[in-house]
């Protein structure tokens, strides 16, 4: 879709009109002709659609109130377009920006706005990877707090040694305390196979309780010993 800045003479133009596509950049506005957009069947867009609907359905899922009051809270937020006009943000929207970090299995996404002041944080993240047991020490900087510690992971690629572009759920844990050990190696397995030694591996932990926001994602690698 197109956006205009109005003025006594179209002053700014950036996006699509019909077939034809406006930029601006450092040189001024360009036009180009617009190219057929063909969406891409890999695994990693199967998935977005796949979590786009569970969405959906946490907002569908909800009461009037609920609804009520995630618009509330996006009335007290802006964002700006490509030209730099401000624009509100819809409950909808800020909705989808905090189920993308809460989802999860057994999450229930049909919930109120979370407290804004109320941020949650993760003290330490200590990986502690060997071909027996693959543990995670994680510490909570608020101390214990009823919650669950979302573990996601990759493998390194084969050949750079960089991680993989996709991450995998792997499991879904209950705080147990300030400090704990988690020993994810059964999920891991089964999400993305047994691990050799010397393996490089990479971790991204999310700390989530119903009501606040979850923390941000930490991530954090390991070789296996």
């Amino acid at each position: 879709m197109a956006l205009f800045k109005p003025s006594a003479i179209v002053g700014a133009v950036s996006g699509q009109v019909g077939g034809v596509v406006f930029r601006q950049g450092k040189n001024g506005t360009t036009i180009a002709r617009a190219r057929t957009h063909r969406p891409a069947s890999t695994s990693f867009t199967v998935n977005a659609v796949n979590d786009f609907h569970t969405y959906i359905a946490g907002w569908r899922g909800m009461t009037d109130e609920m609804r009520l009051a995630w618009r509330q809270m996006a009335g007290q937020l802006s964002t700006s377009n490509r030209l730099g006009q401000k624009r509100p943000w819809s409950g909808f929207r800020l909705y989808l920006n905090w189920a993308r970090y809460a989802a999860g299995p057994g999450v229930n996404l049909s919930w109120w706005p979370p407290i804004r002041a109320n941020r949650l944080a993760l003290d330490t993240i200590v990986p502690n990877f060997q071909t027996y047991a693959y543990n995670v020490g994680v510490g909570l900087v608020d101390g214990y707090a009823t919650g669950s510690l979302f573990f996601s992971g990759c493998r390194a690629c084969s050949t750079t040694g960089f991680r993989s572009k996709n991450w995998r759920f792997i499991s879904q844990r209950t705080v147990s305390s300030t400090y704990a050990q988690y020993n994810i190696k059964t999920a891991w397995s089964a999400a993305l196979g047994e691990l050799s030694s010397g393996e490089l591996v990479y971790l991204k932990v999310v700390y989530h309780r119903p009501g606040w926001l979850p923390s941000p994602p930490y991530f954090c690698s390991a070789s296996v010993g």
